[in-house]
């Protein structure tokens, strides 16, 4: 790696290293993360009795379930009216 190279001052920064080329890490893409509209959702995973502190907290793991189910609910039925009609399971 090759640095830049300036006259140290009293007082001032020291030079820093020139930028590297892109590491391979860095050029890798992070997956898409939308919805697959083939795929049926999943239901979030209940939280275990022990993952609640019961400490009476404003958002309770409970209350964060409730608000996940609401969302598993309203993806389920979108999927199941644009999606999968036949494949309600009724």
């Amino acid at each position: 790696m090759t640095s830049i190279r300036t006259r140290s001052r009293a007082g001032s920064l020291p030079a820093m290293p020139a930028l590297a080329a892109p590491s391979a890490l860095e050029s890798v893409r992070m997956p898409d993360t939308s919805p697959d509209p083939d795929r049926k959702p999943s239901p979030p995973e209940r939280p275990e009795p022990a993952d609640c502190c019961q400490g009476g907290c404003e958002r309770c793991v409970y209350d964060l379930y409730e608000e996940a189910m609401d969302r598993y609910r309203e993806a389920l039925r979108v999927w199941e009216a644009l999606a999968h009609p036949n494949d309600r399971g009724i």
